[in-house]
Parts: C-alpha cells; sequence; structure tokens
C-alpha cells in the first residue's frame, strides 16, 4: 500500500525563504565618512566592525551612498593592486535613465583613479560591422552581445531622449548628487594627459562647487579648473605636477589673488631629469600674485650649494608667511646619469658614482638644518617663521600596483622640522615680541652607501636651543651674556 506524499514542512519553507532574503536584508550603520579603496577586503583584521557597511567594491560604495544621507566625507582610491587584484568596475553603476539618487551633500571628496569620462551608452551598442570580419565571428559578436544582456539595455536606453543616453559617468553622477556643500576637493590619477577628460569635467563641475575652498590636483590638466573657479574663491591650492613654469603660474594664481592662504606647488623627484624650480626673481613674482600667503610648499635645488638667493627671496617677499616646506632632490647630477639598476650598461663603471657622491650636495643633516632655519628666521621679513620643513628624496606612497622595477631613489628619503615655540618667561621687546625664543629642530637623517648593506635611513634625533632676539639669531655660545 503506497502512502500519500506528505507537504514540505512550513518550517523547511521558512529556513529556506530566510536564506534567500538574508543578504538583502542585513543591516548597516551608515557612516558619516567613508574612506576606502576598491578592490577592498571586509575583514575584521582590518579594523572593520560588525556593524560597518561593506566597501570592498565600486557596487558597495554606491548601495551606502544610496541609502545614507549624512555622509561629510567620500574618499575614494579606486586602483590594480598587486598583478591580480583590481576593481570590479572604475566607476559607480548609476542608471543610464537618471533615477540615480544620493541623499548625502558631502563636504570632502577625495578622487583617485576615478573614470568619469566612462559612458554606460558605449559598453552597450551593438559591435561594429566589419566587411574584413569571418562570418562566423561576426556572429558571435552578437550573440555574445545578446546573451549579455547589452542588446536589452540597448534597446531599452533607445526609448530615452539623446541627450539622456549620451550622458558620461560624470553627467549622472552630477545629476544624483549635491555638489554644492563640497569644501575640499582631491583629484589625481585618473586623467593623465587626457585633454578631453579634462574639458569634461572643466565644463561640468566649476559651476556646481560655490563651496569649495581647498583643491588639491595632479597634473597639467588642472590649468582650466583653476581658471575655471570663481575668482579668489581658493583659500588652499595644492597642484602637484603642473608642467608650468613660473610666469604661467603666477598667471594662473592671479585668479585667487586675494583669498589664497596655502600654496603646494612641486613635483616628485625622478631620475630622468632635474625638476623645474623657480628663481628668486620668479619668487617674487609669485609673492607680488598672493600677497596673502601664510603656508607655502615648493621645490628648491641644490648643486654643490644650499639656495639662499630663493629662501631670501621667499622670506623677505612673504610677511603673511608662518610656515615653510621645501622639498630638495636627493640623487646628484651623476646618479642621475648612472643606467638604472636593473638595466645594466655595456662599458659603464658604476665605480665613478658612488657612495656620497651619488647624493646631491651638501647633505641635508642636523647642522644643515639649524643653518638653514637660522639664515631665514634672521632674514625674515614681516611675521616670524614659526615652523619649517625639509624634504629631500621620494615621498611618493609606496608602490603597490602590478609589476614595477624599482629605481634608486625608491624609498630613499631624509627629512628636518624646525618649529619655534615662545618661551613667555623672560620679558618682551620693544615691538611687543617676546624677546626669548625656544626653537627645537628634528629630524631623520643619515645615508647609508656601502655596497654590501641594503638601504637604511638613520635616524638622528636632535633637541636643541638658540635665541632669536627681536627676529635676529643670537649666537648659542653667547647666551650667558645675552641674559
Amino acid at each position: 500500500m503506497k502512502h500519500a506524499r506528505s507537504p514540505p514542512r512550513l518550517g523547511f519553507l521558512l529556513l529556506l525563504l530566510i536564506v534567500l532574503i538574508a543578504p538583502a536584508a542585513v543591516a548597516f550603520k551608515c557612516p558619516t565618512v567613508i574612506d576606502t579603496t576598491v578592490p577592498g577586503t571586509d575583514w575584521p583584521r582590518n579594523g572593520r566592525q560588525p556593524d560597518d557597511p561593506p566597501l570592498g567594491t565600486m557596487v558597495d560604495v554606491h548601495n551606502v551612498l544610496s541609502r545614507c544621507p549624512d555622509i561629510t566625507t567620500l574618499k575614494l582610491r579606486v586602483t590594480l593592486l598587486g598583478c591580480s587584484e583590481g576593481p570590479d568596475r572604475w566607476t559607480f553603476p548609476f542608471d543610464q535613465a537618471g533615477s540615480s539618487r544620493y541623499p548625502s551633500s558631502p563636504e570632502v571628496l577625495s578622487l583617485e583613479g576615478y573614470h568619469f569620462h566612462e559612458s554606460q551608452w558605449e559598453e552597450v551598442r551593438p559591435p561594429p560591422f566589419s566587411r574584413g570580419d569571418w562570418l562566423l565571428d561576426s556572429i558571435s559578436y552578437y550573440l555574445n552581445w545578446i546573451i549579455s544582456g547589452r542588446a536589452w539595455m540597448w534597446a531599452k536606453w533607445n526609448i530615452f531622449p539623446d541627450e539622456q543616453w549620451r550622458k558620461t559617468n560624470l553627467d549622472l553622477w552630477v545629476d544624483a548628487m549635491d555638489f554644492s556643500r563640497i569644501r575640499e576637493l582631491t583629484l589625481s590619477d585618473w586623467m593623465k594627459h587626457d585633454n578631453e577628460r579634462a574639458k569634461l569635467l572643466v565644463s561640468r563641475l566649476p559651476p556646481r562647487l560655490p563651496a569649495l575652498r581647498s583643491l588639491a590636483v595632479s597634473g597639467s590638466w588642472a590649468t582650466d579648473l583653476i581658471s575655471s573657479l570663481p575668482d579668489n574663491s581658493l583659500r588652499h591650492l595644492s597642484w602637484i605636477s603642473s608642467n608650468q613654469t613660473g610666469d604661467s603660474l603666477v598667471d594662473i594664481l592671479q585668479h585667487h589673488s586675494t583669498s589664497l592662504e596655502s600654496l603646494e606647488w612641486r613635483t616628485p623627484e625622478t631620475l630622468a631629469r632635474v625638476r623645474e624650480a623657480l628663481s628668486p626673481d620668479q619668487i617674487r613674482s609669485v609673492a607680488a600674485a598672493v600677497p596673502s600667503l601664510k603656508h607655502l610648499t615648493l621645490d628648491l635645488n641644490r648643486n654643490g650649494t644650499w639656495p639662499f638667493a630663493e629662501l631670501e627671496a621667499i622670506v623677505t617677499s612673504f610677511p603673511r608667511l608662518t610656515n615653510l616646506t621645501v622639498y630638495l632632490e636627493m640623487a646628484s647630477e651623476c646618479r642621475r646619469q648612472a643606467p638604472p639598476d636593473y638595466q645594466p650598461q655595456r662599458g659603464y663603471d658604476h665605480r665613478t658614482c658612488e657612495g656620497p657622491d651619488e647624493f646631491a650636495q651638501p647633505l641635508l643633516d642636523a647642522e644643515a638644518a639649524e643653518e638653514l632655519f637660522g639664515f631665514v628666521a634672521g632674514k625674515k621679513v614681516g611675521e616670524g617663521l614659526e615652523e619649517m620643513h625639509f624634504r629631500a628624496g621620494d615621498w611618493l606612497r609606496p608602490w603597490d600596483g602590478p609589476l614595477y622595477f624599482q629605481d634608486w631613489l625608491d624609498g630613499r628619503k631624509s627629512w628636518a622640522t624646525c618649529r619655534r615655540a615662545r618661551d613667555l618667561g623672560k620679558g618682551s621687546s620693544d615691538s611687543g615680541r617676546d624677546a626669548r625664543i625656544n626653537v627645537e629642530c628634528a629630524g631623520e637623517y643619515g645615508l647609508d652607501w656601502s655596497d654590501s648593506a641594503p638601504w637604511e635611513l638613520g635616524h638622528e634625533e636632535i633637541d636643541w636651543e638658540y635665541l632669536v632676539e627681536n627676529d635676529g639669531l643670537v649666537d648659542p655660545d653667547d647666551v650667558g651674556n645675552k641674559l
């Protein structure tokens, strides 16, 4: 006798339903700050908490932005990691119909590697037909176009107006999010030398950035972006690898002449050529263009002597300057002329440039830092210089992308920082300033040029005092006679 099949248990059906919908039902705490790299990882050992949102893919970040209304900071790096890891995509997956919305109005936006120029329409349009293709190849192209779903998307988007389906990813982002509250904007490593992509950004963003006060960019493409922002709107500008001369820089800075308080203008050191650096006259021209600078970062070169003329031009031309950072080259000219270590050149004798000869002279060390800061402190016009930073060598982020040949400069750097703190216990001068100023300098110095040892940066902590009376340098040996 056959038994009738019993209906599925209700508990089993409920369990199956939970398994199917659980991934979509997982709740997370909405962040106010997104700072992530794609591709990323959600492993707990990387600091992720159980209720933190997943941010390892562009789709993850897009979903969080679409859901969370109080995000004030978005910092996103899209890149290739190692030889095998890459992002799921280089842009956010906006709906081409224009229905995507980001409820937040961030104040800080930092993007590295984002492909603003991409257009989904270019991805879904039919494959091009060529009479030179084999018939079977043409058929396979169209079958793949249909099976992948691109044919359906192409047919669906054809009902949109032309201006909608032709929109780039940047156009869709501008439609989806309010850019009007952004105060700080950083854009790097996405356009390289592509002027067409730069024109796209310049034509779309500036009118939507009325609150922008701080801009950090890299590359020559940024010339038009800086110039197209409202005059005297920027307070802080960082421009790396601008490929501009001193004269053209002055023309660009004049758009923000009265508002600019902080300027960083430099080029990372390479072994290919000597960096462009401002002459004393060009420094004075920059000072005339932006007289309100309080913080200045720029390149200065050394060729056997310290750039005293350039330093004097800086401290005598910027009366409001209180913070100065100088980037110096580390490699000597003979080191730049040497072939790369990974590409030996027949007949080249490395003994012609080794040891201390590989490094630009004079070397940045404790004695040099003391000498340079003492020089600028004695020459400073206007407000006193409170802090000075010296940098030499490689200050780029270590390479974490695909195959890369390391060169001599990688990881080699030295630095020094000098600060002065007023000692309020010794009265004041006629000008109202404290007569005694305590100055402390510290840094990392030391160059290991032995052939057998790997590169190691020596550490030397310096802590010394000297007096600056009425902003004039006082000999430390004469301190007892001054007190």
